[in-house]
């Protein structure tokens, strides 16, 4: 007579072999989760980027804080907070926001202007800690000209890896 199921051997293999499947699966998945929130943190600099430039066409100077370059958003469904330093980036609103502060914020954007009201540098750098973990985008940088960068861990510069994707 014929018995019918699995071995102990086989039900390992198998076993194994799910798992292997698994922790592929899983590291696919983190990957995809790190490129979408550099792209969040991309579209966000590019807006605030764009509202400096309509707000230089119509005050001949580029605004000197966040205050000022989102003065018509502070009425605007709590997106943004007046008298907030900083602007955040997190994968819940689909932009940029002034008013969260919890852990699930990805990137911090900061707005200086390093050649006084002529000039303006957005940045947005990783501050949520899965986002931390995205070692070659930690840092994204734009400015007046519409110059591009990025940077590393080590702040080298990884500008064709972090906005040519």
């Amino acid at each position: 007579m014929k018995q019918k199921g699995f071995t102990l051997i086989e039900m390992m293999i198998t076993m194994g072999i799910i798992a292997v499947l698994a922790s592929i699966a899983t590291m696919s998945y983190t990957k995809y989760v790190l490129r979408a929130n550099r792209a969040d943190a991309k579209i966000a600099l590019m807006q605030l980027s764009q509202r400096q430039e309509r707000y230089f066409t119509e005050n001949l100077r580029y605004a000197a804080d966040f205050d000022e370059l989102l003065e018509n958003k502070k009425t605007a469904g709590g997106k943004y907070n007046p008298g907030a330093t900083d602007v955040w980036v997190d994968d819940s609103n689909g932009g940029y926001d002034a008013a969260v502060t919890d852990p699930k914020q990805d990137y911090k954007v900061t707005l200086t202007q390093p050649g006084g009201t002529a000039t303006f540098t957005l940045t947005a750098e990783a501050v949520g800690t899965r986002q931390l973990k995205d070692t070659k985008c930690l840092k994204f940088i734009i400015n007046q000209a519409g110059s591009q960068t990025a940077e590393d861990n080590a702040g080298a510069d990884e500008r064709s890896e972090c906005w040519g994707r």
